[in-house]
């Protein structure tokens, strides 16, 4: 059976099955962990394996057009090496290469967390072919997670292009990844992408599905990170919450958090425990104290 038919058949029945345990506003959303991987430039391609090289075929990739090449290079960096990282065709007009953290420290480089394409100021390191080596004094990143969507699906589930989501998912390290990036084409095939230290860490492998929060963060455009300011909120968000409790705990700034508080009030004889305080703080949330 041809795989973009088998493909097709499979996010039909993960959106089925999201519809009916969750309901039908939130969808699941199957999930993709991509391995350490270099997308070539036409120049890089040809000064690691010769003049007038072209990739060879092995796999198609969900995503149209895309598929991984049989031929792989080396990464070398200041602390280690490492071996047998395949190139994803078809080549590009500039080299990028998308690692995991631990990668990273394998090689003794610090690449950023960014979205594709984004590569000024990103890590370098040498890459190796059987014809000769570049040296990269960029292109080396983290690839921030994110969804491949269609129009359609974006329509199904309520979102635009660039916009920064959350997504839940279940399972005994169930959990949620926040700051994921919308992406929207024409031929895009539905799908989450994390990096293999996120899906190790929580538990996931390829065909897992995961679903949308409802009252997700939205619009973030660049990584909220990075940009130093707050993941944008819904506008019916409650920005400011009144905390009654004797002790104030995480779970309830958490709670908190996810109704949309930028302001905590903490009625006067309450105590707020340390990690309350840090929770508050990731998630840009203002503590008052009241004292008479």
């Amino acid at each position: 059976m041809d795989r973009n038919l088998i493909d097709d058949i499979v996010q039909k029945v993960l959106l089925a099955i999201g519809s009916e345990t969750a309901g039908s506003s939130i969808p699941a959303i199957p999930v993709g962990v991509s391995n350490r991987h270099i997308h070539l430039s036409a120049s890089h391609l040809e000064a690691l394996f010769g003049t007038g090289y072209a990739l060879t075929h092995d796999k198609d990739l969900k995503q149209v057009g895309e598929f991984a090449a049989k031929e792989t290079v080396t990464l070398v960096g200041p602390k280690g090496v490492i071996r047998a990282v395949r190139i994803l065709g078809p080549v590009r007009s500039f080299t990028q290469i998308e690692l995991a953290r631990t990668d990273g420290f394998s090689l003794g480089i610090a690449p950023p967390v960014r979205d594709s394409g984004d590569i000024e100021g990103s890590a370098g390191v040498v890459v190796v072919g059987p014809a000769g080596a570049v040296t990269l004094k960029q292109g080396v990143i983290c690839a921030a997670r994110h969804i491949h969507m269609e129009e359609a699906d974006a329509q199904k589930l309520g979102v635009a292009d660039k916009d920064r989501v959350t997504v839940e998912f279940g399972g005994i390290r169930g959990g949620s990844f926040h700051n994921v990036l919308v992406r929207t084409g024409k031929d895009f095939r539905l799908e989450f992408h994390i990096d293999t230290d996120e899906a190790n860490a929580a538990g996931l492998k390829n065909g897992d599905a995961v679903t949308l929060r409802t009252g997700r963060e939205a619009g973030g455009g660049q990584l909220a990170a990075e940009a130093g300011k707050p993941i944008v909120r819904p506008k019916e968000a409650e920005t400011a919450l009144v905390l009654a409790h004797k002790v104030i705990d995480a779970a309830a700034v958490k709670a908190a958090a996810k109704r949309g508080a930028t302001t905590l009030t903490i009625q006067k004889g309450s105590i707020i425990t340390p990690l309350a305080r840090d929770i508050a703080r990731e998630c840009n949330i203002q503590l008052i104290s009241v004292t008479c």
